[in-house]
């Protein structure tokens, strides 16, 4: 299958395209913003990772997370390309990030009213385990399954729908707020 693959210099991406080897992918090398419509001829499948995170300006996020979002979406329809669209659990949130990932989502089901072949998953918060302690990261997903379970949705019939991807708990992100606070406290004491 030829897999066209937004994002995959990231940190979910990098790990993707080595997980997806025995197909023939293709990685954006571009920005959004630019001429990326060569990249979707001749592709089965667009799986789009590419976002903003909210470390980012509202603008920006908005940029890359809606307007980025629709310009791949519609691409993948022109080209009859099915779309895994990665989104976010913090679509559900009140902030700029969390608006803009709900906007794009929005874009990708009109686009499906139109024809396209289509999946958003929203990944909760992403964690490789081997670093952070199973009492930090509870409320939080491996990133090798979240691997996996995209690499399985390319064999999907791509019904649309939403896949919220949920952690083991709750409690795992305030903890982890708290431990990053007091490291950089500790940091300034110095």
């Amino acid at each position: 299958m030829r897999i066209l693959i937004t994002g995959s210099k990231g940190f979910i991406g990098s790990r993707l395209v080595n997980h997806l080897a025995n197909h023939e992918i293709t990685e954006l090398a571009k920005r959004l913003e630019d001429d990326i419509e060569p990249y979707f001829k001749n592709q089965d499948m667009v799986i789009h990772l590419a976002a903003k995170l909210s470390k980012h300006s509202p603008e920006e996020m908005y940029k890359v997370n809606v307007m980025g979002t629709e310009k791949v979406a519609r691409l993948s329809l022109k080209y009859g390309c099915k779309l895994i669209n990665i989104s976010s659990i913090c679509m559900h949130d009140d902030s700029p990030y969390g608006r803009s990932k709900a906007q794009a989502e929005k874009i990708v089901e009109g686009c499906v009213s139109e024809g396209l072949k289509a999946i958003t998953v929203r990944p909760c918060g992403i964690t490789r385990r081997k670093y952070l302690p199973w009492f930090i990261d509870s409320g939080w997903y491996p990133l090798e399954n979240l691997v996996r379970d995209i690499a399985e949705l390319t064999e999907d019939p791509f019904d649309y729908r939403v896949i919220e991807v949920e952690g083991r708990g709750n409690w795992g992100q305030p903890l982890k707020k708290k431990l990053h606070r007091l490291i950089r406290k500790l940091k300034h004491l110095k």
